[in-house]
C-alpha cells in the first residue's frame, strides 16, 4: 500500500500542470499592413493569455486580443488617423463592434530546438478560425516565460475582402496586400 501511495504522489508531481498568465504590462502585439505605395503599422492590446507546462515542456498556450484597442502609429494627423481607425474598426475590416475579440490558441508543437519552437495554432478573427504555423522563440526563466514570434495571416481567409489584391475592387494607390504581419512579444508569469 505504501509503495502505491508513493508511486501515486510521484506521478502527480511529475505530470502536474504549471500554469503561467500573461503580464499585460510587459506584453506587446504589433501589426503591419502594406499597400501599393506604402503601408501602415500599429499596436493592439492583449487582454488575457495563458501557457501550460507539463514536465517543464510547454503543452498549450493561448492569447486573447482586444480588437477595440487596435491603433495606428504612423499617421500623425489626428483627423486622418481617426478616419483610418474608424474604417479599420468598421464592418468592412475587423468589425470590432460585432467581433470585439480575436484569439490565438496553440494546438500542437511540431518540434523544438533549444529555445526555438515550431507550432500549429488556431487564429480566430471575425468569428472565423484558420490554422497558422508559427516559429516561436521561448525563453524559460524561474517564474517567467518570454515568447516572441513573427507571422503573417491572409486577411481574405477571415472574410476581410475590402480592397483585396485578389478581388481588385479598387485600382491604384489604395490596393491593400492580403497579408497582415504580426509581431508578438509576450511575458508570462507563473501562477502561485
Amino acid at each position: 500500500m505504501k509503495i502505491f501511495v508513493i508511486l501515486l504522489l510521484i506521478t502527480n508531481i511529475t505530470f502536474a500542470n504549471t500554469d503561467y498568465e500573461v503580464d499585460l504590462n510587459k506584453s506587446t502585439l504589433k501589426w503591419g499592413a502594406t499597400k501599393v505605395g506604402g503601408g501602415h503599422h500599429g499596436i493592439i492590446a492583449p487582454e488575457s493569455g495563458t501557457i501550460t507546462l507539463i514536465k517543464n515542456n510547454i503543452t498549450r498556450g493561448s492569447i486573447i486580443v482586444d480588437m477595440k484597442s487596435i491603433a495606428c502609429l504612423d499617421i500623425n494627423d489626428k483627423e486622418l488617423n481617426d478616419k483610418f481607425m474608424s474604417e479599420l474598426k468598421s464592418e468592412i475590416f475587423f468589425n470590432v463592434k460585432k467581433y470585439p475579440k480575436a484569439s490565438l490558441k496553440i494546438k500542437d508543437f511540431i518540434f523544438s530546438n533549444g529555445e526555438t519552437y515550431k507550432a500549429v495554432g488556431d487564429l480566430k478573427i471575425r468569428g472565423v478560425n484558420n490554422s497558422v504555423i508559427l516559429a516561436l522563440e521561448i525563453k524559460k526563466q524561474k517564474n517567467i516565460i518570454k515568447v516572441k514570434s513573427k507571422f503573417k495571416f491572409d486577411r481574405t481567409k477571415f472574410n476581410i475582402y475590402t480592397e483585396s489584391t485578389g478581388m481588385m475592387s479598387f485600382i491604384g494607390n489604395k490596393i491593400v496586400d492580403n497579408n497582415v504581419k504580426v509581431e508578438v512579444d509576450l511575458t508570462f508569469i507563473k501562477l502561485k
